[in-house]
C-alpha cells in the first residue's frame, strides 16, 4: 500500500510515518506539512492512500479532500484529525472521505483503519460513527434553501469568477454579489466562498 500522509504538526507526522512504514502492507510512506506542496511533490498516480488532517496551514484538509476525490478518484481518503464537530465530519465525509478518525486513537486501530481501507471498509472512531448515524437519522431535509439567484451566483463561483465578474455575467452590482454571498454563508454555514461551493456541489444544488 502507498501511502501519502497531509499534517501539519511535525511530531504527529513523525508518529504516523513511522508507524506506517512499519506495518507490513506498506510499500512506501510519502509526508508532507502543507496540502499545497503534497499537491505539487506527492506520487499521486502510484497512491492508494491519503491520511490527512484537517487544521492545515491553507487549505484544509477538507478541500485537499474533495481535490484528490476530483484528480485521483483511486486514492481512499482518512482523516487524521482532533476535530470532531458535526459540521466538519460531514463536510469531510461529503468531500468524499472513506474514514474519519480521531487523532486520540491508538496505534492499533490506525493500522486497523488502514487494514479496513485496504479491504474496502470504511474506518471511522466510534464518535464520529454514532454521529454520523444519529444525522441519517433525522428527518430527510430535502428542500433548498438558495434562492435562484444564490444558486446562479453559486454557479459563478464555482467557475472559479471573481466578485467583479460574477456582477457583469448577471447584471447586478458588486455589492449585491457580496450581500448573496453572505446569505449564501448564512444558509450553508460555510466559511467563504470556496466553503459554500464545495458544500452545495456535494448537496446537488450547484
Amino acid at each position: 500500500m502507498n501511502i501519502i500522509v497531509v499534517e501539519r504538526d511535525d511530531m504527529l507526522r513523525g508518529r504516523l510515518d513511522i508507524l506506517f512504514s512499519s506495518e507490513t502492507l506498506t510499500d512506501w510512506v510519502e509526508s508532507y506539512d502543507s496540502a499545497e506542496e503534497a499537491i505539487k511533490l506527492a506520487d499521486w498516480d502510484n497512491a492508494q492512500v491519503l491520511v490527512t488532517g484537517i487544521g492545515l496551514a491553507e487549505m484544509n484538509g477538507v478541500q485537499l479532500i474533495d481535490w484528490t476525490r476530483r484528480h485521483n478518484p483511486q486514492i481512499s481518503c482518512i482523516v487524521f484529525s482532533r476535530f470532531d464537530d458535526r459540521q466538519t465530519v460531514l463536510s469531510a465525509i461529503r468531500a468524499g472521505a472513506s474514514g474519519y478518525l480521531l487523532d486520540s486513537c491508538s496505534p492499533r486501530e490506525m493500522i486497523e483503519a488502514l487494514q479496513g481501507i485496504y479491504r474496502g471498509g470504511a474506518p471511522m472512531s466510534p464518535h464520529i460513527a454514532r454521529m454520523l448515524l444519529q444525522e441519517l437519522q433525522q428527518p430527510a431535509k430535502s428542500d433548498n434553501p438558495l434562492t435562484r439567484r444564490e444558486q446562479e451566483i453559486l454557479g459563478c463561483l464555482d467557475k472559479d469568477l471573481s466578485y467583479k465578474e460574477v456582477a457583469a455575467e448577471l447584471g447586478i452590482s458588486p455589492n449585491t454579489v457580496h450581500t448573496h454571498v453572505k446569505n449564501i454563508n448564512e444558509k450553508l454555514q460555510s466559511d467563504g466562498r470556496e466553503d459554500a461551493v464545495l458544500k452545495a456541489r456535494r448537496l446537488g444544488w450547484v
